[in-house]
């Protein structure tokens, strides 16, 4: 089964994301079962969250975590599909981070407030923000 949102590599601000991934040409709404995997890391060495569950036809299958991820941390997820035939092999594996908090303040640092830069092109320097 191959992953369709979140993207690869992004971030959300939703700490109980919703994972979307598309359906196998095969599946007839009644007799494939999707599992997804949602972990620390991309080895799946400890997974956080798995579930399995038959998706309807005409919807999209799709996965919503009950629990909230942590803020600041990064989760690798997969899915595979399963059906009377057996089981199919792992998904790509998509990489999201979860960052609820915005940014704190940052500084211009140069040029320094008043002065003229002497330039019509001046060069913006700053403090780096938190988060």
């Amino acid at each position: 089964a191959q992953p369709t949102t979140p993207p690869d590599h992004t971030y959300t601000s939703d700490s109980t994301p919703t994972f979307n991934w598309s359906r196998l040409a095969s599946d007839d709404g009644a007799n494939t079962k999707y599992v997804i995997q949602v972990s620390t890391t991309p080895l799946f060495t400890t997974v956080t969250v798995t579930n399995s569950s038959t998706a309807n036809y005409g919807d999209a299958p799709s996965f919503t975590t009950p629990t909230a991820l942590a803020d600041g941390s990064y989760y690798y997820w997969r899915v595979q599909a399963e059906n009377q035939h057996g089981t199919g092999p792992w998904g790509p594996i998509y990489e999201l981070g979860i960052d609820t908090s915005p940014p704190g303040a940052f500084s211009l640092t140069g040029p320094a407030d008043g002065t003229d830069p002497g330039t019509k092109t001046p060069e913006f320097t700053w403090t780096q923000a938190a988060d």
